[in-house]
């Protein structure tokens, strides 16, 4: 922690500015990533998943998670550039294990927050465009918006600790998450950030969107202990940048 503390500490105590020093630092690198052979998902698996639950990692936060017949979605991004622009932006070093084309039937996709690496507008409008009315975007509070001015009209909206059962047989929660929102430089925090979890036929899968560390998981456990699978986010290797992006501010002394 002494590290944390030293680095983003102001003389007043706080820590709001050291996103902004941390990236205009001299001499900032990340560690060499390794490069491994794409895989790519079993095709008669995906078209015939097992009766145990089954999930396949796309990248980043997009996960396909098969469970009796429901296939959920998290946070799919499929382009190039997590960014407004595909000419510009953050580039992925992988293509995605699969692209729309080659998905089962989606009925779920859960919306953790509207960040550009886990709310991309390409990959909404694919899945709209296959799927139609029969697939459902599960949002927090604030997206609804976006999502119909793009003509996407079946939504579940809903408020931390709020939930929905749905018709395809489970029943999901919006749960609490460590993190923020924002699109553009005028609306952080306009929309909510959230974690999610479906409860089906007793078997509980959570998915912790970008959430920092912090009470949430803590008050989410006593609430709905055991969980059966949990996707939560690593890999971030600077804790300087974990403390910026990822709001764990509650871990610094006052």
């Amino acid at each position: 922690m002494a590290e944390i503390c030293a680095f983003c500490q102001s003389s007043t105590g706080n820590c709001w500015n050291s996103g902004l020093r941390w990236q205009l630092a001299p001499g900032r690198r990340f560690p060499q990533g390794k490069r491994y052979t794409l895989l790519r998902p079993d095709g008669h698996l995906l078209m015939n998943p097992p009766t145990e639950p089954q999930l396949s990692w796309l990248g980043h936060a997009s996960f396909l998670f098969q469970y009796r017949g429901l296939n959920v979605l998290t946070d799919p991004v499929l382009s190039e550039r997590a960014s407004p622009f595909q000419l510009v932006g953050p580039k992925r070093f992988t293509p995605p294990a699969l692209t729309v084309a080659d998905m089962p039937p989606i009925h779920q996709v859960l919306i953790s927050h509207n960040h550009y690496d886990h709310l991309d507008e390409a990959t909404v409008r694919q899945l709209h465009r296959r799927f139609g009315a029969s697939l459902c975007f599960c949002i927090p509070m604030g997206l609804r918006r976006w999502f119909e001015k793009r003509g996407i009209h079946n939504l579940v909206e809903l408020d931390w600790w709020q939930s929905k059962p749905m018709a395809a047989g489970n029943e999901v929660f919006c749960l609490p998450a460590q993190h923020f929102s924002g699109r553009t430089a005028t609306d952080t925090n306009t929309s909510l950030w959230c974690s999610w979890l479906l409860e089906m036929d007793g078997f509980r899968f959570y998915f912790g969107g970008d959430t920092g560390y912090g009470r949430v998981f803590r008050d989410i456990g006593k609430l709905f202990a055991p969980i059966d699978l949990a996707l939560e986010r690593q890999g971030i290797s600077e804790a300087a940048f974990r403390v910026m992006q990822h709001g764990e501010v509650w871990l610094l002394p006052d």
